[in-house]
């Protein structure tokens, strides 16, 4: 077990290796192989580092001048001019401003409400509008009123924005399946003189956050600012794949049958034989066939990685829960166009 969890760290830094890390672990994956004595499991993944990752460390190290980011994205990014991106496993991000403007009158008050549109992922994670796992408001951790849909489709009440029954700020969410440009984005910008939401501004494969604030000088010292967990991505398990020996209606070509995973062993899988939407390849490996990947020995490694550890006050919580965001360079005419 040892010997598979130090192979899961070194394959997972390998495949996120910058410049200047690559060739250490490069070496050290040498050394790994002809030192420890490891089981078909730990041959597995140094097969996979070693015919897969080396394509991703010559990429790495051609990017000598690119710092790598690390751990949660907690400043949102502005404009077009940045690579997609998209969440592996349970991670929360500030996501990438798209499109802001204000509207409606409060009372006296005009351009009372502020409506941020906020790109969260790249690649649908197919959540339907309650796809968020948790959402943060100003540095403070928020629910959400899944129940309480606004009538006008601006979103869902934030609780702790609710003050004498009366709501200041509001959260939506597309999963990135939808198909038309959205109805509240086209009552309120639509016809905007300068900026207007035009229909053809969908977002195909995007998860989307649209935040709408109301103008409140005692709850906000300006535009809110949020970070966002969506669920997890669907991944392909190998253990529900009753076609190779698994128990389940999982397919890798149908990737409709693929359900949520934040499994350490599920995801490296998933990025060694590569990330597409629809037909177009997206990250990891390409052209890689399930035989390059022996079923009974990916079952074994995602078991080991269900682990759970017991909590002090009681339950447990798993032992493994990686995550990343990928960015990934793509031209204007790739299926991901922006909002």
């Amino acid at each position: 077990m040892k010997y598979l969890i130090l192979l899961l760290n070194v394959l997972g830094f390998w495949l996120m290796a910058d410049a200047a890390h690559a060739g250490p672990l490069v070496a050290a994956i040498g050394v790994i192989a002809q030192l420890l004595p490891i089981g078909a499991i730990g041959k597995l993944f140094l097969t996979v580092a070693l015919n897969i990752g080396l394509s991703l460390i010559e990429k790495a190290l051609a990017k000598k001048d690119q710092p790598q980011p690390v751990g949660t994205k907690l400043e949102i990014s502005m404009g077009d001019d940045h690579a997609m991106s998209f969440i592996i496993g349970s991670y929360a991000t500030a996501g990438k401003r798209k499109y802001a403007g204000t509207w409606g009158d409060d009372g006296k008050t005009p351009n009372a409400y502020f409506t941020d549109v906020i790109e969260v992922g790249s690649l649908p994670n197919r959540a339907g509008e309650r796809g968020l796992t948790s959402v943060w408001i100003d540095d403070q951790k928020v629910g959400v009123l899944w129940d309480q849909p606004h009538p006008d489709g601006r979103g869902f009440p934030v609780l702790q924005y609710r003050v004498k029954n009366k709501d200041y700020l509001w959260i939506k969410f597309l999963d990135g399946t939808q198909t038309a440009p959205d109805p509240f984005l086209m009552a309120k910008f639509g016809a905007h003189g300068e900026r207007p939401w035009r229909p053809t501004m969908i977002g195909r494969g995007c998860q989307i956050v649209i935040l709408t604030s109301r103008y409140n000088s005692d709850l906000f010292k300006g535009v809110p600012a949020g970070l966002f967990e969506p669920h997890p991505l669907p991944l392909y398990d190998v253990r529900k794949d009753s076609s190779v020996g698994g128990n389940g209606g999982h397919r890798w070509a149908d990737p409709s049958t693929w359900e949520p995973s934040a499994n350490p062993a599920i995801m490296v899988y998933n990025l060694a034989r590569g990330v597409y939407y629809g037909p177009e390849w997206v990250y990891g490996g390409q052209n890689i066939g399930a035989f390059c990947l022996p079923a009974a020995n990916w079952m074994a490694a995602a078991n080991a990685c269900d682990a759970s550890v017991p909590l002090d006050g009681g339950g447990s919580e798993r032992l493994f829960a990686p995550a990343t965001m990928s960015s990934v360079t793509r031209s204007r005419s790739m299926p991901f166009p922006n909002c």
